[in-house]
């Protein structure tokens, strides 16, 4: 097969991807059940929301997670994107709106939080979780709220413990 001839099969292969054969879908089809949410260390917990959701923009959010190796999930409803990889690196809840990580809850993550927060934003002031449907909350100088949540039932593998954080614009609108 000659060069053009190498080139028109490359063009008809391309051509004729679709979306359900790009190369994450087939990534994610792999995603052991157990590391959709994984049960990640109290370090690997905060250091995933430190390393991707205080990125700053939600492009340069998703950028940093393509390039650390997660894929995309398929699914969900409204403007929420899940991204998981296949290890025990906490899953991310990206919008328009903040940034969040999950994972199973587990042993210290509660205090390894509390300290996270304490230390990397100083200023940062308590507020009353319940209204804002949060465990604990926290609110920042710029107005971004710093929340984690719990969901589903403990000790089955749909709990999920979250470390989220919302943009103030994302609220005012």
């Amino acid at each position: 097969m000659g060069m053009l001839g190498v080139m028109g099969f490359v063009v008809a292969l391309l051509t004729g991807c679709s979306e359900e054969t790009r190369p994450d879908r087939f990534e994610l089809a792999n995603v052991r059940a157990s590391n959709v949410v994984p049960k990640s260390s109290a370090t690997a917990f905060v250091g995933a929301f430190a390393r991707h959701c205080l990125k700053g923009e939600p492009a340069a959010i998703e950028a940093s997670l393509l390039s650390a190796g997660y894929v995309q999930a398929r699914g969900g409803t409204g403007p929420a994107r899940s991204f998981v990889v296949d290890d025990k690196r906490p899953l991310v809840i990206l919008s328009e709106g903040g940034c969040a990580v999950g994972a199973a809850p587990r042993t210290g993550q509660t205090p390894r939080v509390q300290s996270f927060v304490t230390q990397t934003f100083p200023g940062a002031r308590a507020v009353d979780p319940q209204a804002l449907s949060a465990e604990r909350a926290w609110q920042l100088a710029d107005g971004t709220l710093i929340l984690t949540t719990r969901s589903g039932t403990p000790g089955l593998s749909t709990a999920t413990y979250l470390l989220g954080l919302t943009y103030p614009a994302a609220r005012d609108t």
